[in-house]
């Protein structure tokens, strides 16, 4: 059987991965660049930066890959990857402080230039991770013009630029993920949907009894606490939580 990529890793085409991997990279890039054993002798905000852009990769994998068995946890994951590229902006925002660098105005042609820079939709073969990993890599030529540019002035602000893009996409996937969640549930409202049609099924075969508050067929149950003792539940339990003592 051949092997098969694309279901565990169909986050690879994400563009906002793709954008959080141009981030990680040019942050372990620049930060060498700004700290040295003279003014960061512990190495403590070279390894936060590069811990909250690595952080924010991970996360944004990790809660993509969830997707189809928890929204909830998915959501979790990206708030994590969200909280974290908002802390590396605001390393990025301190250097730019400390090193007197000012922010270009947002309409400025520089900064308009930065923030249309596109990341293609990748077309990927049979193994995604051998075509990713050359994907990502043509990226960063593309983007290290801006985010590697040896003027520091051009360097920071292409990085609080992409670190702001990033962080307004998480937030716009995560409010449509919640957005579908409440339409539409997640795979544990399905689960439960499931089992309670299974259940109401079990019920007519069997012929059980009618719950005496909503009408619904039951289904026999066993107690734990009363040495096994059998009784008849509401097939819409947890929703009705009728019962009837068992024969």
């Amino acid at each position: 059987m051949p092997l098969e990529f694309k279901s565990v890793n169909g986050f690879l085409s994400s563009q906002v991965w793709l954008m959080a991997n141009i981030i990680q990279m040019s942050t372990y890039t620049l930060c060498p660049r700004f700290y040295t054993k003279d003014n960061d002798p512990c190495g403590r905000m070279f390894d936060q930066m590069t811990m909250a852009a690595r952080s924010t990769t991970a996360n944004i994998a990790e809660g993509l890959s969830r997707a189809q068995t928890s929204k909830e946890t998915e959501l979790k994951l990206l708030d994590v990857a969200r909280a974290s590229v908002s802390e590396l902006q605001n390393d990025y925002f301190f250097i730019c402080c400390q090193w007197k660098v000012d922010l270009w105005d947002k309409d400025s042609k520089e900064f308009q230039a930065v923030w249309a820079m596109e990341i293609p939709k990748p077309k990927y073969g049979s193994y995604w991770l051998r075509d990713a990993n050359l994907y990502v890599r043509q990226l960063m030529e593309r983007f290290k013009r801006a985010t590697l540019h040896d003027d520091m002035v051009v360097a920071l602000n292409s990085m609080i630029i992409l670190t702001e893009r990033c962080k307004l996409t998480l937030e716009r996937m995560m409010n449509t993920i919640m957005e579908d969640f409440r339409v539409e549930g997640g795979f544990t409202e399905a689960m439960s949907k499931e089992r309670i049609q299974a259940r109401a099924k079990q019920a007519v075969e069997e012929g059980a009894p009618l719950c005496p508050l909503g009408g619904q067929k039951m289904i026999k149950r066993h107690s734990f606490k009363g040495a096994g003792k059998a009784f008849w539940s509401c097939s819409q339990y947890p929703s009705c939580r009728g019962w009837r003592p068992g024969n």
